[in-house]
């Protein structure tokens, strides 16, 4: 067994490995084989439930300097792996942050055109959520869903400074307002 506080223990290395999955701790408790005792407690609503300790153990976990700290270089490494940088994660914010229905589609008498694949650009692309085509008895239906750039523009705006994270403030008015025109643009067929 390895010295608390220093070297990770075969037991911890198997939860990190299983927290870089999916990033949920008490998941990861479960599936690194942590022996965990089930307790029957009782909710605020007054139901009973079965808990098995595990998120309370995941946070033990995820509050110790060593094992955050080998989170972080496994994180780190798997970007370097994938080449994910800072400015590519900006970069895809700022193609969210401007998507618009009119990049992968035209509309025109109630009628839906999307635009040929082959010629979407990839940024354009990626501005779509979801793109359903079904055959219907009065021809093809189309249901096109674009990613809202709503959440890109917040994380933008938290980047540069426009926000502070973590807090409830009002955000600029200029922000406020281009938010709002984002989402009328939208609404729109």
């Amino acid at each position: 067994m390895a010295k608390r506080g220093s070297k990770l223990t075969d037991l911890e290395r198997q939860f990190i490995k299983e927290y870089l999955i999916d990033f949920n701790g008490a998941a990861a408790v479960r599936r690194a084989g942590y022996q965990i005792k089930r307790t029957k407690v009782r909710s605020e609503a007054g139901k009973d439930y079965f808990d098995d300790g595990a998120r309370h153990l995941a946070y033990e976990l995820l509050t110790k300097p060593h094992i955050v700290a080998q989170i972080n270089r496994e994180m780190e490494r798997r970007c370097k792996k994938l080449e994910l940088t800072a400015d590519f994660t900006l970069g895809r914010l700022k193609t969210l942050a401007r998507s618009n229905v009119k990049n992968v589609a035209e509309w025109a008498e109630g009628r839906l055109k999307i635009h040929d694949s082959a010629m979407l650009t990839e940024e354009a692309a990626y501005q779509i959520e979801s793109l359903h085509m079904k055959q219907t008895k009065d021809g093809p239906e189309v249901k096109l869903k674009m990613r809202s750039p709503n959440d890109a523009l917040k994380l933008l705006a938290e980047h540069q400074g426009l926000l502070e994270t973590g807090g409830n403030q009002e955000a600029p008015e200029e922000l406020t307002e281009a938010i709002r025109e984002l989402e009328k643009e939208e609404k729109k067929p």
